[in-house]
């Protein structure tokens, strides 16, 4: 029975072998798995994480690099987001080589400063074009054309607020004009200059400050006017009030700094500042006050607001003919006491001999033309003292008649030539309103004229005597204006009236027995002592000195101006 038993278990086990390896080399049904199966878990055990996905294994032979195209476009620039602030300093432009260094000095200070304060985009972020940088673009704008240039760069970094200016020479330094362009609205919003010294760099800084300040308070940037459903009434009371804002802070500005000035600006005309309200708006601050500051009395700091020049050029023209040379050169004509007048007769006997001579000579009435040149210096900005000399061209009329005694007189016609003579002398200028444009004048002077002799005109009589040369002292004065036409050039025009005061106008000589049958009759003789005189031309100034800027504020060097008349 034993036997029996383990035969049948042998049996069994050949038949499991069999059934096993049947079943391995049959393909086993794929079950369907949902997408939405949830993960196996075990209660009370947290859920495993997920394996790792190995990473690829590496090509053994990568394949061979495609070549990069010559020139690739710049990559697209993101929309500007409403509400940004960054601001895109652009290089400041000069069209004068010689201040390109200026120009980059101006853009650091003012990249540094703005840094500490904004978002700032500079040039080297913004994309190139093709064949240039945004540099070589900026700079090789075109002029008048800067804002738009300037525009289209802050546009390719993303920028709100685009900042930048031009550089341009200024009689004692530098000049600048800002400009603020708002890049969501593509418009230019305010564009002033500032006038530098070389050391007040903080005037540039704080008006920056000051204007962008206001820019981006939010007060009108929350619509953005580049969408075309905001009303147009609405977009007009936004754009009234911007340009309010704008011309509130920056007349504020001025009258805390004397260096920055508005040169345009899209609001209401700027209001003239009126002395009064100007020192009683400071009267119980203790703060310096703006005046003091530029160096200027309260008069001299209200016309200098109001001239619309910038400070370095108003005090420039302040000084007016102060520590200068002057050179005046001028034309004229008129008629007045430079001719002269000769009659001169005599009667011989039948020998021939002179018997009697009588000669006349005086200075008479007598148009004229004239070059006048001066010469000397300025000694306050509205006065200038000059030594003058001047070659004349007038009318010399003389009649020479001989007689023969016993024998019928006839006397000869008068005959007319020119003559020259020359004169010199001093001279006062009192111009005032040395800043103006066109400004009053007002001249006085003495002049020493000399004629000349009769016998240095006309050859071929010996039987007269030679006479001395008519001579005369003349005080002359007369009105004028002056038109200020170029840095240190002005135009002049004045009358001048010319009155003989002393000297030998009138001479007589006789000599002999009482031969003479027709004489000379003195009483028609017409004597001048005075006249008129029309000149113009043109007056140079070249200063000898200029005042040091830093020691403006000094009580000593503070410009009174037109205080001073």
């Amino acid at each position: 029975m034993t036997r029996s038993l383990l035969a049948l278990l042998r049996s069994w086990l050949v038949w499991l072998v069999l059934v096993g390896v049947a079943a391995a080399q049959e393909p086993l049904p794929e079950t369907p798995v949902p997408d939405d199966l949830p993960p196996f878990t075990i209660p009370g055990l947290p859920s495993p994480a997920p394996a790792p996905v190995p990473a690829p294994m590496p090509m053994p032979m990568p394949p061979p690099p495609v070549p990069a195209p010559s020139w690739q476009p710049p990559a697209p620039i993101t929309p500007i987001p409403m509400g940004s602030g960054r601001v895109f300093i652009a290089p400041f432009q000069s069209y004068d080589p010689a201040l390109n260094s200026e120009a980059a000095r101006l853009t650091q200070i003012l990249q540094i400063h703005m840094q500490a304060r904004y978002p700032v985009a500079t040039i080297d972020e913004v994309p190139p074009w093709p064949d240039y940088s945004a540099l070589v673009y900026l700079l090789a704008c075109p002029q008048g054309q800067y804002a738009g240039c300037a525009l289209v760069c802050g546009n390719r970094v993303a920028a709100q607020w685009t900042v930048g200016g031009t550089v341009t020479r200024g009689l004692q330094g530098v000049n600048t004009n800002l400009t603020f362009v708002e890049n969501l609205s593509g418009r230019e919003v305010i564009n002033f200059g500032v006038a530098l010294h070389g050391s007040n760099d903080i005037d540039l800084l704080r008006a920056v400050d000051t204007i962008l300040g206001k820019l981006v308070e939010g007060a009108f940037a929350s619509v953005d006017l580049r969408r075309a459903e905001v009303d147009p009434a609405e977009r007009a009371r936004l754009e009234a009030a911007r340009n309010q804002v704008l011309a509130e802070s920056l007349a504020e500005l001025e009258r805390q700094e004397g260096a920055v000035e508005r040169a345009e600006v899209e609001a209401a005309e700027k209001e003239k500042l009126e002395k009064e309200k100007l020192v009683a708006e400071y009267k119980d601050r203790e703060e310096v006050k703006p005046w003091e500051k530029a160096g200027l009395s309260e008069g001299a700091f209200v016309r200098y607001k109001n001239s619309g020049l910038p400070l370095a050029d108003w005090k420039d023209r302040a000084r007016g003919r102060q520590a200068s040379l002057i050179a005046r050169a001028g034309l004229g004509a008129g008629s007045g006491p430079f001719g002269q007048y000769f009659d001169g007769r005599y009667a011989i006997d039948d020998d021939l001999e002179r018997a009697e001579v009588e000669q006349y000579q005086f200075v008479s009435r007598a148009p004229h033309v004239h070059i006048d040149l001066e010469a000397g210096f300025g000694i306050l900005p509205f006065l200038d003292i000059t030594a003058h000399y001047a070659y004349r061209n007038s009318q010399f009329i003389y009649l020479i008649n001989q007689e023969r005694i016993g024998a019928p007189v006839i006397v000869d016609a008068p005959v007319q030539n020119s003559y020259a003579t020359w004169q010199a002398g001093g001279r006062v200028a009192i111009v005032p309103f040395p800043v103006r444009t066109v400004r009053p004048a007002f001249h006085v002077g003495v002049a020493f004229w000399r004629g000349s002799s009769w016998d240095k005109l006309i050859d071929g009589v010996n039987d007269l005597e030679p006479m001395t040369p008519m001579s005369q002292v003349l005080v002359q004065v007369g009105p004028g204006v002056e038109v200020e036409t170029g840095d240190r050039i002005s135009l002049f025009v004045r009358t001048l009236l010319d009155m003989s005061v002393a000297g030998q106008t009138v001479e007589r000589f006789n000599d002999g027995q009482a031969s003479l049958q027709v004489r000379a009759d003195p009483s028609t003789f017409q004597n001048s002592n005075a006249g008129l005189t029309l000149q113009g031309g043109l007056t140079l100034r070249v200063r000898l000195a200029k005042g040091r800027q830093d020691d403006d504020d000094r009580p000593s060097n503070r410009f009174e101006g037109e205080d001073t008349l």
